[in-house]
């Protein structure tokens, strides 16, 4: 009895479109890569001046091309702690707020803090290869429930949301 009951429920969510999902990664991705460009020319600022202030004088370090290394590492892990956070404090990103679009428990209950990090860490390992993006999405096209890896991984839902 129980079994149908969460299977009735289940088929009652609003199950967002994999089109406008796919918006809201786009979305996000615009969002983190302005900031990706913010924060390089900060830092960079930063280097020329300690640089030309004589702090490196020495060092025998390639203080520039290392740097160019960490803030990649950086940027590239902003991604999942992005989602994460985000996922773990709304259900949402900044790109599903705006498209209207939430990330639930299969059950249509907000998402605990585990299926959050879960779902990011899964979607993070996509991101430093764009292209590879389509092969998260690919179970999202024939799968009843729309679900992706990522969501498969963490036992979420993306569904419309009216609020």
């Amino acid at each position: 009895m129980k079994n149908s009951r969460s299977a009735a429920s289940r088929a009652e969510l609003p199950l967002a479109p994999l089109g406008l999902r796919f918006a809201a990664v786009v979305l996000d991705a615009l969002l983190l890569l302005m900031l990706a460009q913010v924060v390089p020319v900060g830092v960079m600022a930063a280097t020329v001046f300690a640089e030309s202030a004589g702090v490196f004088r020495g060092s025998g370090v390639n203080f520039v091309g290392a740097l160019y290394i960490v803030i990649g590492l950086i940027v590239w892990g902003m991604v999942p702690i992005y989602e994460g956070l985000m996922l773990q404090m709304r259900g949402q990103t900044l790109g599903k707020m705006a498209l209207k679009i939430k990330v639930v428990t299969v059950n249509g209950g907000d998402i605990s803090r585990g299926q959050a990090w879960i779902r990011a860490l899964v979607k993070g390992c996509f991101w430093p290869l764009w292209y590879l993006q389509i092969i998260d999405f690919v179970p999202g096209m024939i799968t009843e429930q729309k679900t992706c890896l990522h969501d498969m991984a963490a036992k979420t839902r993306v569904i419309v949301w009216k609020r």
